[in-house]
């Protein structure tokens, strides 16, 4: 499988992605289970904008 991103495997966030991922595979592989994950990444960044009328994501 190609890299997950450019940033550091080994960052706990990456491995707990691959970990979900490779569980998926194995369900599908043994029980025939066709399930998705999402993975709701990048929904914060640098200049990311709060406000309660025009954000993109739901506040806190």
């Amino acid at each position: 499988m190609g890299r997950l991103s450019g940033r550091n495997q080994r960052a706990p966030d990456g491995v707990a992605k691959k970990a979900l991922l490779v569980m998926l595979q194995a369900y599908r592989a043994q029980y025939g289970f066709n399930g998705i994950y999402l993975l709701p990444v990048n929904l914060y960044g640098p200049g990311d904008n709060f406000d309660l009328q025009s954000s993109h994501v739901i506040p806190a």
